[in-house]
């Protein structure tokens, strides 16, 4: 599972003599994504230097699918210790390298909420979860052509006729767009072909 090697070491060294005292984070020696269970006797308290330092050691000490894992898990760890500027762009380079492309774990794989219906209960606790988040969405002004290239993404999509009447009862009463505009996105003499693509997009 753990590479022989010295950071190995290092890592059990800290283990074996964590005696922290004061605010301290259970850690598990062995990851429980890596098999490790859920006792006593597999976790250890360290201090939050301690923990942030033996999760990047992980990251040293295995290879394959267990580094992947273990790069998941310092990249979840970001705001719970600081990196210097060498140690932050090495692991980020590693983690983007094992979420890009085939390297995906979803590669290939349809997405796990694709058809899932959720139940009022559910729906409750997901808005409860994001009151208060701001939406980066919100007030965002997009180009026309923007607008447009939306617009081509999503043609041919259907929508369930509850999906439909709930955009337009969140419509009702907003002000339309200008009107210039609707006269120019619906003038084909207006519009021009910009890139190799095919789309077409007015001036």
């Amino acid at each position: 599972m753990f590479l022989r090697n010295k950071y190995a070491k290092w890592y059990f060294h800290i283990i074996e003599n964590a005696k922290s005292t004061g605010y301290t984070e259970k850690h598990h020696i062995i990851p429980k994504s890596l098999g490790g269970y859920n006792r006593k006797d597999n976790i250890v308290s360290l201090t939050a230097k301690e923990h942030f330092i033996c999760h990047l050691l992980l990251c040293k000490m295995t290879t394959g699918e267990s580094r992947k894992k273990m790069l998941a898990a310092l990249h979840c760890m970001q705001q719970m210790g600081e990196y210097n500027s060498r140690t932050y762009e090495y692991f980020k380079r590693e983690w983007i390298e094992t979420i890009s492309g085939s390297n995906h774990w979803l590669f290939g794989k349809p997405s796990p909420t694709l058809g899932k219906t959720f139940t009022e209960e559910q729906r409750k606790r997901l808005a409860e979860s994001h009151k208060g988040i701001p939406n980066n969405q919100l007030g965002l002004k997009r180009s026309v052509e923007s607008r447009l290239k939306m617009s081509f993404a999503h043609k041919g999509r259907k929508q369930s006729p509850e999906t439909i009447e709930k955009r337009v009862s969140k419509l009702r009463g907003r002000k339309r767009p200008d009107v210039s505009v609707r006269m120019t996105i619906n003038n084909p003499r207006k519009r021009k072909k910009i890139n190799a693509n095919g789309i077409k997009f007015f001036n």
